[in-house]
């Protein structure tokens, strides 16, 4: 990506790392990527404009699935896609749904203390 930006600085816009079991996510594999994106923003910050964080917490699986668009056709099997994507975007919070802290945002916290830009 940075190659494609031609000098210009890049963001990453809204990253995450969803860990329902229905997309195959897990708690372990979220916080290895935190500490992956942040290594990738530590070897190239002069290259950043910026990177956040698409989520702190978790939402209901139904309250995601209700904002996506259910009226496009796709050639995926439609349901099958919804709920993936809902999965996701429900689960890719930091804090879980009931409150509690998942590993990356141990995690989180520990790499942002670790840039002093951040």
């Amino acid at each position: 990506m940075i190659d494609f930006a031609g000098g210009k600085n890049i963001a990453l816009m809204e990253i995450g790392w969803g860990t329902d079991k229905t997309i195959n996510g897990t708690e372990a594999d979220q916080a290895q990527f935190v500490k992956t994106a942040f290594d990738f923003y530590r070897k190239n910050e002069s290259q950043f404009e910026f990177m956040t964080w698409y989520r702190q917490y978790d939402r209901p699986l139904d309250t995601c699935y209700r904002g996506l668009n259910t009226n496009v056709q796709t050639s995926f099997n439609n349901n099958i896609l919804l709920n993936n994507t809902a999965a996701y975007l429900c689960s890719s919070g930091l804090i879980d749904d009931t409150n509690n802290t998942k590993p990356a945002w141990d995690e989180f916290k520990n790499q942002v203390q670790m840039s002093p830009n951040s």
